[in-house]
């Protein structure tokens, strides 16, 4: 079974792969704000989480990108972001 295209979108913005980030996004039938079944977390939050700034500054310009989408207990991408000291 091939891997969700989604899937792939979030473990890079984990990763902070912006390259990979940049090509996935490309996709127009790519959801870019697929939330993970165990929490909703969206890629963008993910990268928010994380502070991979690079693909913050890379998400917020594209219009597809919902920034302010809650995961499924609640909190904000920027919220989540505050709390581990990401500016």
């Amino acid at each position: 079974m091939a891997e969700l295209k989604e899937n792939i979108l979030w473990q890079a913005c984990t990763d902070g792969d912006l390259e990979a980030v940049k090509k996935l996004t490309d996709d127009p039938d790519l959801d870019v704000n697929w939330g993970d079944p165990e929490y909703g977390r969206t890629p963008f939050y993910r990268v928010c989480f994380f502070g991979r700034t690079s693909v913050v500054e890379y998400l917020k310009r594209n219009p597809r990108v919902d920034v302010t989408k809650q995961r499924s207990q609640g909190g904000t991408p920027f919220f989540a972001a505050g709390q581990k000291g990401h500016k």
